[in-house]
C-alpha cells in the first residue's frame, strides 16, 4: 500500500498559498472516499499546516496512504487520489511535490494450510472459527511482503477493550490488552 508525502510549496510574495492548496486537496481525496470501492482505504494526515495562523503559507505537507485488497487496485485507487493534489496545486497556483516513501505493503497472500491449521487449534481452546477463515489482513502490516516469500497468516482474535470506544488504536484498547483475560 503505497504511503506518499505530498508537499505543497508556494510564493507568499505572490499571494500563493500552499496550506490552501493542501485544504483543497484534502478536502478532493474526502470526496473521493464516496465514489470508492469497499475495502478502499484512504489515510490522511497533515504534517506541517504552516508556521503561524496569521501568514500566508509558503510550504505544507500531509502524508496520505492508500490501500486496498489486491496491488491491482491500490495502483487504480492511487492513479485516482494524485489528481486530487494536483487539483490543490492548480486551483492556487502552489507547487506540488510528491514524494513516495521507500516502502509499500504488498496485499496478503494467505496460505490455507496454516489456516486450517490455526482454526482446528484455536477452536480446540474455545474460539468459534469458521471454516471459510483466510486471515486475509488490510492492515498496515508488511506481513503482506512476507506472504509473497513464505508461507504466512495473519491472525485476529478478540480482545473485550474497557471504557467506551475501546477499539484498536486507543489508550482503552492498549489497557486491555495488557489484562490477564487478554
Amino acid at each position: 500500500m503505497p504511503i506518499h508525502k505530498y508537499v505543497q510549496h508556494a510564493d507568499d510574495r505572490l499571494q500563493i498559498n500552499a496550506l490552501d492548496a493542501l485544504v483543497v486537496a484534502y478536502n478532493a481525496v474526502s470526496v473521493l472516499r464516496q465514489q470508492t470501492q469497499p475495502g478502499d482505504i484512504i489515510q490522511s494526515q497533515i504534517t506541517n499546516g504552516g508556521l503561524k495562523p496569521n501568514i500566508i503559507h509558503a510550504y505544507s505537507s500531509g502524508q496520505f496512504v492508500v490501500r486496498s485488497a489486491t496491488k491491482a487496485r491500490v495502483d487504480a485507487l492511487h492513479a485516482r487520489v494524485l489528481p486530487c493534489f494536483s487539483a490543490g496545486a492548480t486551483a492556487t497556483g502552489a507547487k506540488l511535490k510528491v514524494t513516495p516513501f521507500r516502502y509499500s505493503y504488498q496485499d496478503h497472500v494467505p496460505n490455507h494450510v496454516l489456516a486450517a491449521t490455526y482454526r482446528k487449534h484455536s477452536n480446540a481452546l474455545g474460539s468459534e472459527i469458521p471454516e471459510t477463515y483466510t486471515a486475509v489482513t488490510q492492515a498496515s502490516t508488511d506481513q503482506g511482503n512476507v506472504s509473497h516469500v513464505l508461507p504466512s497468516l495473519h491472525t485476529n482474535f478478540f480482545i473485550e477493550s474497557e471504557g467506551e470506544g475501546g477499539g484498536p488504536h486507543t489508550s482503552d484498547f492498549a489497557k486491555a490488552a495488557r489484562s490477564e483475560q487478554a
